[in-house]
């Protein structure tokens, strides 16, 4: 959670007249953990939710989709899921189990927990010729 304090000059214009001199702006975000149901180091995110309720929301549209033992909640921020069934990261995607909640969710597949991930390679030479 931020917290901004804006205070208004006591000389300001008028414009500022009916407004309360401090304003407390909060800005939070949800974050909840999900892993795979199958082992311990394969397929772990981080989700991240403008609140709760979007996630608890998400959470529960998903759940109806898949089969029980597919997709549950251990606490509000702790999530498992069987990753041979549910591809929890395109959840949100068109043609999957909610995709209302596009652009209302993110993501972010962390590495391997032994910090393996997916190496990005070049095939070719730079130059453009080959890498032989």
């Amino acid at each position: 959670m931020l917290w901004f304090r804006l205070t208004t000059p006591q000389h300001h214009s008028n414009t500022w007249h009916d407004f309360k001199r401090l304003v407390i702006l909060t800005i939070m975000v949800f974050y909840a953990y999900a892993k795979n149901s199958n082992d311990d180091w394969s397929y772990r995110y981080v989700i991240v939710a403008p609140n709760f309720d979007i996630l608890n929301a998400w959470f529960y549209e998903v759940k109806d989709k898949v089969a029980d033992n597919v997709f549950w909640r251990v606490s509000n921020e702790f999530y498992v899921f069987d990753a041979t069934k549910l591809n929890l990261g395109r959840s949100t995607a068109p043609g999957h189990e909610a995709p209302k909640f596009m652009n209302k969710l993110i993501f972010q597949l962390l590495n391997d927990n032994e910090g393996r991930n997916i190496s990005t390679f070049i095939n070719g030479h730079p130059s453009g010729g080959t890498a032989e």
